[in-house]
């Protein structure tokens, strides 16, 4: 293995993880593997991957948005919220004059805010930092 870091989509969905609940399982990703589950998943996707982060980005339960299919994410680094929140936009092909909002752990994140700098803070035991997301910004979700 080289030192150097290894180049990174800015979004890569992970489609060859080992098999993941049917899709009408709509509880929260955490609630559905066991932590050892998703700490093995957060490391093999991060394996090879220095500058980069595991993210699982979900649908808030009571939001009625539409549900994201990939709910696991290998994101570099340096990808702000903003360029985050777009991806899952287009993936919802919401309209402009619809919101999203993200939260982290209850809080709205910077749109500015660099993804790995909110991993150092936030990252949960299992490897992954949380992300949902809902229509409307309402504390306490």
């Amino acid at each position: 293995m080289s030192s150097e870091s290894v180049p990174v989509d800015p979004v890569e969905p992970v489609t060859n993880e080992v098999s993941v609940a049917p899709a009408e399982d709509t509880r929260p990703f955490k609630e559905r593997f066991t932590l050892e589950r998703r700490q093995r998943m957060a490391a093999k996707m991060l394996q090879d991957r220095h500058d980069a982060v595991a993210v699982v980005c979900e649908k808030a339960s009571h939001s009625k948005l539409a549900r994201v299919d990939k709910v696991r994410y290998v994101m570099a680094r340096s990808m702000t919220v903003a360029q985050l929140m777009a991806v899952i936009r287009e993936k919802m092909q919401l309209r402009d004059d619809e919101s999203l909002f993200f939260f982290v752990k209850n809080t709205i994140p910077p749109m500015t805010q660099a993804v790995g700098d909110l991993w150092d803070k936030y990252a949960d035991e299992d490897g992954f930092l949380y992300f949902t997301y809902q229509e409307e910004s309402v504390y306490g979700h």
